[in-house]
């Protein structure tokens, strides 16, 4: 029997016992089959670490043993103010990625089946930027009642900026205050502004206004979220910031 206070001698192969930050825990068997030891540490260098461990001036079975010490990845939180596409109202031929901030038709050919929500109601303002070549998106906003995800909106539900055409586009009641002369183009950047006491919805391209904008929106007063239709597959939008 070893006493509580002893511990096997421990030798390090290329680094010391205090590069390494080692400790040693005895464990007793509950069983009172034997008594084991942890050996525990925390390196301080990255790279292959070879560790010789020697019991009683014994090698231990297996030592030298080896061990990849690589550097510990924290992912980057996504900041519970940052918009992001909402995987919970986003179609079935859609694909999210970039942490939710970029929205890709992937499927579902050229048909008006294909639409996501922001997460974050009533933005006051809001950016999407145009990835794709294919541009036949509309871009606005819309409420999450009466909401499908796997059809088109623009005619039913919500506010628009259509880009294959740069006119406002809506089946949901509001004035319609003039149109952009010319379909967008990949790279485009468009930003909305929400003023829901006055009920207006602004589009500005490239940080151009052209003072295009639906007034009298959403009688209802409901909350309002970005929001998509895509046409054709292989449309991509993002978030910016």
């Amino acid at each position: 029997d070893k006493s509580s206070q002893y511990f096997p001698q421990v030798s390090f192969k290329g680094y010391s016992n205090q590069q390494l930050n080692v400790g040693v825990e005895k464990i007793i068997d509950e069983n009172d089959k034997g008594i084991d030891y942890q050996i525990f540490f925390t390196p301080k260098e990255i790279g292959n670490l070879f560790m010789n461990v020697t019991f009683e001036s014994y090698n231990i079975c297996d030592s030298p043993f080896c061990f990849n010490v690589v550097p510990k990845v924290v992912p980057n939180p996504v900041p519970p103010n940052q918009m992001r596409f909402d995987s919970s109202f986003c179609g079935s031929n859609i694909t999210l990625s970039g942490k939710g901030s970029v929205a890709t038709k992937t499927s579902g050919g050229s048909s008006n089946n294909s639409s996501v929500l922001g997460t974050i109601p009533n933005p006051k303002t809001f950016k999407v930027k145009i990835l794709s070549t294919v541009i036949q998106m509309d871009v606005g906003l819309a409420p999450k009642q009466n909401f499908e995800p796997n059809g088109q909106n623009y005619g039913s539900c919500g506010w628009f900026l259509y880009c294959g055409s740069g006119s406002l586009d809506t089946s949901c009641g509001a004035i319609v205050n003039g149109n952009y002369p010319d379909p967008l183009n990949s790279g485009d950047v468009i930003e909305v502004k929400y003023d829901r006491k006055n009920r207006t919805i602004h589009f500005i391209v490239n940080n151009i206004d052209k003072n295009v904008f639906f007034s009298n929106v959403n009688p209802d007063d409901l909350d309002l979220f970005p929001a998509i239709d895509f046409n054709s597959q292989t449309e991509s939008v993002q978030f910016e910031f």
